[in-house]
This record gives C-alpha cells, structure tokens and sequence, in this order.
C-alpha cells in the first residue's frame, strides 16, 4: 500500500469537519413570525460553529405535504431534524402540554411567558424527550382569535352552530362544543380551501396568522377575546441532538433562546400594528372584560367536566409527575453525554 505524502496528511488534517445540515421545518410562510426566529436561529448557529453546522430553512412544511402531523412525525423519527410546532400539536404526544392551552388561563404575554420559562414550562420541554424529541426554547404563536363569515361574534348565543375548524385537539372540540358551536378538525394546509368552499364557516388563530395566511380574503368578522394562548416550541430530534458535541449542543440551545426570545418582541409589536391593518380589511370586535366573561361562564356551565377550575388541578397533578421525569432524564442525558458524540 503506498503511503500518504506527508504534506497531503497534514493537509487534510487541517481541513474543517464535514457541515451538518439542520433541515428547520414549520407550516407557516416567510412573512410569519416563525419564520422571522428561524433566521435568527440560522444566524446565531452558523456563526458561532463557523459554518459547521447549516441551517435549511424550510417553509410550509414542504417536505412533509404541507401537514403539520406528518412534519412532526418526521423530526420524531428522525427523517427531519428540527420543526417549530404549537403546544396544541404537541399535546397530542403528551397531553400535558394541555395546560397552556385551558381557556382564559393567561391574562397577558407576560403572565404566559413567565409560565413558559419556568420549572413548569421547563419541564414540559423534558417531557418531549422520551417521544424522540428535544425542546430547546418557548416562543409565541399569540393568543387566539376567532374570526368567521356568518356574522359579529359577542355574545354565547353566536356561536351557536357555527362551523369551526379546530386544530385536532380534544381540548379545543371540547372547548367549542361546550359553547354550542360545531367544531370540525382539519390540517391547517386544507383550511382555506374549506373556508372558500363554505365547508365551515369560522376559524380560530392569532392575529399574526390571520395576517399573513390572509384569512381575511373568506372571513369577514373577527372577534379579538384571548381565549387561548398559544406557544411555539423549537424542537429537534433527540438522536440527532444526542449525536452532537456538548458545546454544540450548548450552541443550539442559546440560539434558540436568543431566537424565540426575539420572536415574542417581533410578535408583540407586531400584533397591534395587524390588527389595525385588519380593521381595514374585516369588521372587528374587541369583548370588554364583562363579555368575556359570559363565555367563561357559558363554557364552566355547559362543561363541568372540563372546567378551566379542574383542568388547572389536573395540569398541576401532571407537573408533578413531569418534573420527577424531568430529574430522570437529566441523569439519563448526563450519562449519554459521558458516552462522548461526534462533532
């Protein structure tokens, strides 16, 4: 067998590691939100590995047929390597991501991002690893409004029977049902075709995603009453994670704090400029506190099983048992750690 020249060794001894590509998936569009923390995600990572690890952004999920399930089973399985995705997908891995999501639970995004960023949202970022994910950082997808093409929605009574899409969560069929609308679960890729053709009549997302997918095009009246509030998690599949060097690891988790951190300014300050800009565009409602009320009333009265009261008390019989699987997957990841990993 000849010999490498010596000079040909050193040379490839020197040359950089192999990058790493991060295919970064959600189902929104460049002018989302979420798309504005994915390139801030981008930056920060590829700076600070100097190019040794690259970030694919990857709009509309793209690679997934436009489904959001499908996208998350992808990075589960490892045939993607990261996603945004809501707490309300995420609750159908572990339900415990319910607790974000009972209704009228926050008053502000101070109050929901001080739930986010501590032990309590924390842990529900651990719980995901046993489902082959990684949770790195909590950003906003906004509370959420209802908007429709029936009529002005103020009162309980103008719900009834309304046609809803509902994201594929028993918490938000129950939500609707218990104020005597009709909810109908769909992939968001699919809703404004429904919305066109009149197969439901309403929707419920954020102010940002009514804006940006232009609901507003189908749906006439908006009615601005936070009934939910609704968290992104930037995700990233755990064997590919685990694969990873500690200080890359390290890297992936600041940049995604720093991104999520500046998605949820971006998002605030946004959000009052939208929905101005949708004033325009719709006819909007804004419920003062007494008119939110009737429909917290109307939804503990015709739900009991559910009440916004005993979900918080199962949600808190969850932590409990979340943060003592959270103490164990710190033992487990440090001696994964122990183990060594490429890069």
């Amino acid at each position: 067998m000849r010999a490498i020249p010596l000079f040909t060794a050193l040379a490839l001894a020197t040359l950089p590691l192999r990058a790493e590509e991060m295919r970064l998936s959600f189902i929104l569009d460049e002018a989302s939100d979420w798309c504005e923390a994915c390139r801030v995600f981008k930056e920060r990572v590829e700076e600070r590995t100097a190019g040794e690890i690259t970030v694919r952004i990857v709009t509309n999920a793209q690679l997934s047929g436009n489904s959001q399930a499908t996208e998350l089973e992808m990075v589960m399985s490892g045939g993607l390597e990261a996603t945004l995705e809501s707490s309300i997908l995420l609750s159908n891995v572990d339900s415990a991501m319910d607790a974000f999501t009972v209704p009228w639970r926050f008053l502000n995004h101070d109050e929901a991002e001080a739930f986010a960023d501590g032990p309590e949202g924390q842990a529900l970022l651990g719980a995901l690893e046993p489902h082959g994910l990684i949770g790195l950082a909590w950003g906003v997808n906004g509370f959420r409004q209802l908007t429709n093409s029936r009529g002005p929605v103020v009162t309980p009574e103008d719900l009834r029977g309304l046609r809803v899409r509902v994201p594929d969560s028993r918490q938000f069929i129950g939500i609707f049902r218990a104020l005597g609308a009709d909810p109908v679960t769909m992939n968001f890729g699919e809703l404004m075709m429904n919305l066109q053709t009149g197969a439901v009549e309403a929707q419920e997302n954020p102010i940002s995603v009514i804006h940006s997918r232009r609901l507003f095009e189908v749906q006439d009246h908006l009615t601005v009453w936070n009934y939910t509030y609704d968290p992104i998690a930037l995700c990233v599949n755990a064997a590919w994670f685990r694969g990873l060097s500690e200080e890359r690891q390290a890297i992936l988790r600041e940049a995604a704090r720093e991104a999520m951190a500046a998605e949820r300014a971006f998002s605030r300050d946004r959000e009052a400029q939208l929905l101005g800009e949708l004033r325009g565009l719709m006819e909007v409602v804004e419920l003062t506190p007494e008119q939110v009320a009737a429909f917290r009333s109307a939804y503990a009265n015709a739900s009991p099983a559910v009440s916004p009261a005993q979900v918080g008390r199962v949600a808190v019989m969850s932590m409990a048992l979340l943060i003592l699987a959270l103490l164990v997957l710190i033992i487990s990841a440090a001696a994964a750690r122990r183990a060594g990993g490429r890069g």
